[in-house]
């Protein structure tokens, strides 16, 4: 017999002790579906959900993100109870059904991923303020 128990916005199904499969409540999954199908299509074509993970990582040194790019990234990260059940999920990337879900297991490597998209975003604009700032 199947349990599934829900934290957040993740629905996990258990059998006995062990997640076998993650997937996003259905309202979220038709949020996360036009997102990942049309926003971040057009805003990350260019790149892997492995690329964009690595570029988070090293704290983007290319400037590969910056502008509204970085603003629509924090939008797309994870939530902490997103993070945390498809960190528990033990099936594999090819059992996800969602780019969303997709996305997040490849981000689930990159640690502190929040803080580091914050300080991407801060080294954006930090010659700007600078500039504005000496006037």
């Amino acid at each position: 017999m199947v349990d599934a128990t829900r934290a957040g916005n993740i629905e996990i199904s258990l059998k006995g002790e062990r997640a076998k499969r993650a997937s996003l409540d259905e309202d979220l999954k038709l949020t996360h579906s036009t997102i990942f199908a049309l926003p971040f299509g057009a805003a990350f074509k260019d790149l892997s959900y492995e690329q964009i993970a690595e570029v988070i990582s090293d704290l983007d040194p290319e400037k590969t993100f910056t502008g509204d790019r970085i603003v629509f990234l924090q939008s797309l990260l994870p939530t902490d109870i997103e993070a945390k059940e498809i960190t528990r999920y033990k099936g594999t990337y090819e059992e996800l059904s969602t780019k969303a879900e997709k996305f997040f297991y490849t981000l689930k490597s990159v640690m502190r991923i929040k803080q580091k998209v914050k300080c991407m975003s801060a080294m954006d604009t930090f010659s700007e303020e600078v500039s504005e700032r000496s006037g």
